[in-house]
């Protein structure tokens, strides 16, 4: 992964490794949001959120690297902030 980037470039974190550790803490987190949503907790619905606030601020700051895919995580994190905003934690009623 090294290779793919420009040597010489200043990147925000310190290298990829931290970059790597970042990402991998925001999934951990994300699991366990969706744990707790699917267990009906309200924790889980602003934990989500936050979470979901954290990859899309990582999404954004990958954009230089993979534009598209950036873009397309950012739109994704929107997505499920605006879900969890509205409709987590409420029971699905039929």
């Amino acid at each position: 992964m090294d290779r793919f980037f420009q040597s010489n470039a200043g990147y925000i974190l310190n290298d990829l490794h931290t970059w790597g550790w970042m990402v991998l803490l925001v999934g951990v987190m994300e699991l366990a949001a969706a744990y707790s949503i699917f267990q009906g907790g309200e924790f889980g619905r602003w934990f989500g959120i936050v979470a979901a606030g954290l990859n899309a601020a990582s999404a954004l700051m990958s954009i230089r690297a993979y534009p598209f895919w950036g873009m397309c995580l950012f739109a994704i994190d929107v997505l499920i902030i605006y879900a969890l905003a509205t409709y987590g934690g409420r029971a699905a009623t039929t």
